[in-house]
């Protein structure tokens, strides 16, 4: 009988221990109207973070519609270069999905440091010349998680293509698309889209740089562990006097024109082009790792998006 209990016992201490071991950590929900009360650093300059515009929270049952009348209603500026800032982009209910089912590390691939010839040949538009911590960003296409087998590496990983799914439908739609396509009045068509979830930990930082040519549009959504890294995480836009006088002795770092709140359920979208200068500053050892959705839109075959990608065809079917 004690031996029966005592296996009884272990039994259960190890379904506990397996358990703890694949839990997921899911980000605190921290709306914009919750910034407030968020930790600031002495000394910052908070002229330069945009504001959550004051739009009233609509009674949209449906997630695209949803989605759709924040993308129109997002603040937008000209200034240092075409933007949008989002704010409680996603009804709560399914960021909280995308939250609880971002994908751990371990079934993601490390970014890869570039040969120091194709440094040199891309450095003038890309983060290749200013990213010497690439080894430090872990990433994953989302096309690659809908071709993923059950494993244990991954607990969530059924219903987290079905989120994934859903997330992809909504943004490569002909309403969003033609929302953003409208807004920022591009005329480019996009070919290729680069969807992807990455993960940058202690010591990544990507100074000042504008972005391939054959990327049209960008955009990011933030997912953060906590509000701890609100004023620091967030990505920073430059102008070109602030690029030219960027300090290339410490991976080419220079003040920001802009910067966006590293907050849930926020992010950003801007026009790619020669001037579009942005970085994100080092991700520090006590404040947790910067968890983001990335989505690109391409108007040549590149190497970061995913061959899946090739068959959207563009807003409205164009």
């Amino acid at each position: 009988m004690r031996l029966q209990a005592w296996t009884s016992i272990v039994g259960l201490l190890s379904m506990g221990l397996a358990a703890s071991l694949h839990a997921e950590k899911v980000p605190e929900q921290l709306t914009s109207a919750m910034l407030d009360t968020a930790p600031v650093p002495r000394n910052l300059d908070l002229s330069i973070y945009p504001s959550c515009p004051g739009t009233p929270e609509p009674h949209i049952e449906d997630d695209l519609e949803y989605f759709v009348y924040k993308l129109d209603k997002a603040l937008y500026n000209s200034k240092p270069f075409k933007y949008m800032y989002f704010c409680d982009m996603f009804k709560p209910e399914f960021f909280a999905e995308l939250a609880r089912h971002f994908p751990p590390t371990r079934v993601m691939q490390p970014a890869v440091k570039r040969t120091q010839s194709k440094m040199k040949s891309r450095a003038q538009y890309s983060a290749a010349g200013s990213n010497n911590n690439a080894d430090r960003r872990w990433k994953m296409s989302v096309f690659d998680i809908f071709e993923m087998k059950p494993t244990s590496r991954w607990p969530l990983l059924r219903p987290a293509i079905k989120t994934w799914r859903k997330l992809e439908e909504m943004l490569f739609s002909k309403e969003v698309e033609a929302v953003l396509w409208n807004r920022f009045n591009l005329t480019r068509v996009p070919k290729f889209r680069d969807f992807r979830v990455q993960t940058d930990q202690t010591g990544y930082s990507i100074g000042v740089h504008p972005d391939s040519p054959k990327k049209i549009l960008t955009m990011m959504f933030y997912v953060p562990e906590d509000d701890q890294t609100v004023y620091d995480y967030g990505t920073c836009l430059h102008t070109q006097s602030q690029y030219d006088s960027r300090n290339l002795k410490k991976n080419g770092v220079a003040p920001c024109h802009a910067k966006f709140k590293f907050a849930s359920n926020t992010g950003y979208s801007f026009v790619v082009n020669d001037a579009s200068y942005h970085s994100v500053d080092t991700v520090g050892k006590q404040k947790g790792v910067r968890n983001t959705i990335m989505v690109n839109w391409f108007d040549q075959k590149t190497a970061s998006a995913s061959p899946a990608a090739a068959r959207f065809k563009g807003p409205s079917g164009r």
